[in-house]
């Protein structure tokens, strides 16, 4: 399994301090050949009429006259913890260290 992650960010100050926000994200989960089975992005800026978060199913599917592949399937905001979360439960990635989920949570 591979996982690709591209962010932006925002540099913004609030009560306690400047810090960073997530402005956009691409995040890819491939097999180890390199094709691509999950793809959540969110751009709310660029040349797409999409700009929520949503989902791309690396499938070879038709839905009527459409590929599955090119369908942006709605989510919420994803946070690339939860792509390594699901990567770990879901889809059989060994973890590298017993505590794994804490240190996910801690990280959001």
């Amino acid at each position: 399994m591979a996982l690709s992650v591209a962010q932006q960010f925002t540099v913004i100050e609030g009560p306690s301090g400047w810090h960073a926000q997530v402005s956009a994200y691409f995040y890819v989960l491939a097999d180890p050949g390199g094709q691509e089975l999950l793809a959540f992005h969110w751009h709310p800026v660029g040349a797409s009429p999409i700009r929520t978060p949503h989902l791309h199913v690396g499938a070879e599917v038709r839905v009527g006259d459409r590929w599955l592949r090119k369908v942006h399937i709605p989510t919420g905001p994803i946070a690339v913890q939860d792509v390594l979360a699901l990567a770990i439960e879901e889809l059989g990635v060994e973890p590298l260290r017993d505590d794994w989920t804490l240190v996910l949570d801690q990280t959001r």
